[in-house]
């Protein structure tokens, strides 16, 4: 009900009758003019990304409150539903022998992307490469990629590798081809594994392809063994899908049976650097080659080695490698990059670390499965979180072809001084394994879980997502500390 002082006064002072602005009126005019109209503020209960309007002649503008700091331009990942550890997932299950796996992780989302060389043992049919892809949580149909004149043929140089960037694209090289060309290929899918673009050759003429990475925006570098003179050779494809021509990683030493590892370490920051390490031929036993340099700086490489001392002919082999950026952007060299290996004639793994971005390395990291009698396949991963390594092996029989008992173990360490806890490593991982052999992780940089993947049982992949904090213990983790919040007080 209208009172009836209301009309009274309403009557008598019709021109100060005008009522007062709402909400709805003053954030309808804002719209209208961009800022806040008047000299006032929003009411604390409205967000507005709008500024206030500059005050009229003769008033006095009012304090603003703070505004708020602004979003990261490029998120380091994005938000998903995270996996945490998860079960089984049963990725390929072949009618023939896997000869080789790769798998990479989507650098913003953390789902997989695996690889495979499958190839008839006992038949005269030809190997070919598989390829699944994790999107939204699901993993898509197995795809072969390897057609016409890419398509393998039965020779011991059978190689694969994956690499996904920030937009989700996707590529798998592989080689090497039939004669003559004797290539190494490549295909593209932009569609999270749906279709894949025909085949382009990369380079004739090779062993095949040990390695690949990309950037976020696209760019890719490839690390691959060429056969004449034999060597490893570094291809990059830029942002318009052109390959360069092979730049010589000069090493003094490699061999057909090299294994080799390619990162690109502080992308994000004014100085990038490519880190690649190379198993030696027999001419310098037991020894892996670590070359980094500029990313800007081509054939400018910085060679170092590190040995183990061991007997027999001393081929090492299985190289795995992760990396994880300093994350600043004036680009302090302080990122962390490290690689597994394995002694082909002894039950032991390797690792190596450097945490200043690849120019320097500590000693050598060594795991001895004392219960195996066969080299272990190994991959490496890091906790940013807890700046912690993770190192993954299989023990305890060499179950490359299935019908062997092999499950995994694992171990945690500090970069700086790889130091690998527990000491006694005789109790297993619980990752399901069987009769594993291939095992390597896919992980986006700095994250805190990686997908587990290993060929199990000779012709199967197998993948779980695994939290590395299940495996280092909580005192290694940082105290959490008070963070100081925004807050907006209105005058």
């Amino acid at each position: 009900m209208i009172s009836w002082r209301w009309i009274v006064v309403c009557s008598v002072l019709v021109s100060g009758c005008t009522p007062h602005a709402t909400v709805a009126d003053l954030a309808a005019t804002a719209v209208v003019r961009g800022c806040w109209p008047g000299n006032t503020v929003p009411p604390a209960q409205i967000t507005t990304p709008y500024a206030q309007c500059p005050p009229a002649p003769g008033e006095t503008a009012k304090p603003w409150p703070t505004p708020l700091p602004p979003a990261a331009p490029f998120p380091t990942m994005v938000a998903f539903n995270r996996p945490s550890t998860s079960m089984l997932d049963s990725v390929m299950q072949l009618p023939d022998a896997i000869l080789h796996l790769d798998a990479a992780a989507h650098p913003l989302t953390g789902e997989p992307v695996v690889a495979a060389i499958a190839s008839p043992l006992m038949t005269d049919g030809s190997p070919h490469v598989y390829v699944r892809v994790r999107h939204n949580q699901f993993w898509g149909d197995v795809q072969s990629i390897d057609l016409g004149e890419s398509s393998l043929y039965k020779h011991r140089f059978l190689s694969v590798a994956v690499t996904v960037d920030g937009s989700g694209v996707i590529t798998v090289a592989w080689g090497a081809s039939r004669q003559p060309t004797i290539g190494l290929w490549a295909s593209t899918s932009r569609d999270s594994g749906i279709t894949w673009s025909p085949p382009t050759l990369v380079l004739s003429n090779v062993y095949g392809v040990l390695d690949m990475t990309s950037t976020l925006d696209g760019r890719i570098l490839l690390l691959a063994l060429a056969r004449d003179p034999l060597e490893p050779v570094l291809l990059q494809r830029d942002l318009e899908n052109q390959w360069s021509a092979p730049e010589v990683v000069p090493v003094p030493s490699a061999w057909y049976g090299s294994s080799g590892a390619i990162a690109l370490v502080d992308a994000d920051t004014s100085n990038p650097r490519v880190v690649v390490a190379i198993t030696a031929g027999k001419d310098a036993p037991a020894t892996v080659f670590l070359a980094s340099r500029h990313a800007d700086s081509p054939s400018q490489w910085q060679i170092g080695q590190r040995s183990v001392v061991v007997s027999g002919e001393g081929l090492l082999g299985r190289v795995r490698i992760v990396v994880a950026s300093s994350g600043t952007a004036g680009g302090d060299g302080q990122g962390v990059v490290a690689i597994s290996f394995a002694f082909f004639d002894a039950p032991s793994l390797y690792t190596l670390a450097s945490t200043d971005s690849g120019v320097t390395w500590g000693n050598i990291g060594q795991i001895h499965t004392e219960a195996s009698d066969s080299a272990p396949y190994g991959a490496v991963a890091y906790d940013a979180l807890a700046h912690r390594l993770v190192v993954v092996w299989t023990c305890c029989e060499d179950a490359q072809w299935g019908g062997k008992p092999a499950t995994h173990y694992a171990a945690w360490a500090n970069p700086a001084d790889q130091e690998w806890y527990p000491h006694a490593r005789d109790v297993p991982v619980i990752s399901g394994a069987v009769s594993a052999a291939d095992t390597v992780f896919a992980q986006a940089p700095n994250s805190s879980f990686a997908w587990l993947i290993w060929k199990e049982q000779g012709g199967g992949v197998v993948a779980r997502a695994v939290d590395l904090n299940h495996i280092i213990p909580d005192n290694q983790y940082p105290l959490p500390t008070t963070m100081p919040t925004a807050t907006q007080v209105q005058p």
